[in-house]
């Protein structure tokens, strides 16, 4: 996720969420203890899922095209789809253009597809001239691009669509270009009920002002460190 605070001039955060392959317990100034190239495509659909984050009984039940599909038709289903696809959107995934397309095909009302796809394509390119990071991909160097959902709030859940606010934190690192960096923000998804499973209908990536949570060069907050803008928030895997 690009967040303009930390070093993205002016202007609004872009609309959709592109940056990270889900790796719970991640926090800022990690160590690069591997820098991972982005995988050769599998398009064949897994029959044992690696759930990405931790809602307990919501699923995915399977993974298709590298993105964790099959949720439960519940609020907490939503929260775990929207995490998902929040991290698979944006990780190694996003660099190859092929398997990007077939991951949204998975993932996106196909009412909305097409604007994805585009706000999509805009983020790589924002990112490309902040890091280098598609330009990297494409001459075979090493790129670390990760995003990791750390806790939700479901803002609001009807049986046809929900709305969740994911907090993640995302870590960008290119071989010979950029330092391992890590920024924190909160992202909200809006996802519709189709076909037997949730979509990404939307995902607003919020304001520069209140939503990088918490903010470069922030005071400690009186609740012991815990910003208020966290307030309901519920762990992944908690």
């Amino acid at each position: 996720m690009t967040w303009d605070s930390y070093g993205r001039s002016g202007g609004r955060r872009r609309g959709v969420v592109l940056v990270g392959a889900l790796a719970i317990g991640l926090a800022a100034g990690a160590v690069l203890e591997r820098i991972a190239a982005p995988p050769a495509r599998n398009p064949t659909p897994a029959s044992a899922p690696a759930t990405t984050t931790g809602v307990l009984g919501a699923g995915p039940t399977r993974v298709v095209d590298g993105v964790p599909v099959g949720y439960a038709h519940t609020a907490q289903g939503a929260a775990q789809a929207a995490g998902n696809y929040l991290a698979v959107l944006g990780g190694p995934l996003a660099l190859n253009p092929s398997r990007l397309q077939a991951a949204l095909d998975q993932v996106a009302d196909p009412a909305t597809r097409a604007k994805l796809d585009a706000s999509t394509r805009s983020s790589l390119r924002a990112e490309d001239s902040l890091w280098g990071v598609q330009s990297a991909a494409e001459q075979g160097r090493h790129v670390l691009l990760t995003q990791t959902p750390i806790a939700y709030r479901v803002a609001a859940y009807t049986t046809a669509e929900a709305s969740v606010s994911v907090w993640l934190v995302t870590t960008v690192g290119v071989e010979n270009r950029q330092r391992l960096v890590a920024f924190f923000g909160i992202g909200t998804a809006t996802l519709a009920w189709l076909d037997g499973d949730w979509r990404l209908r939307a995902v607003d990536a919020g304001s520069q002002a209140g939503d990088v949570v918490p903010a470069a060069m922030q005071t400690p907050t009186p609740t012991g460190g815990v910003p208020a803008k966290l307030d309901g928030f519920v762990p992944y895997g908690g």
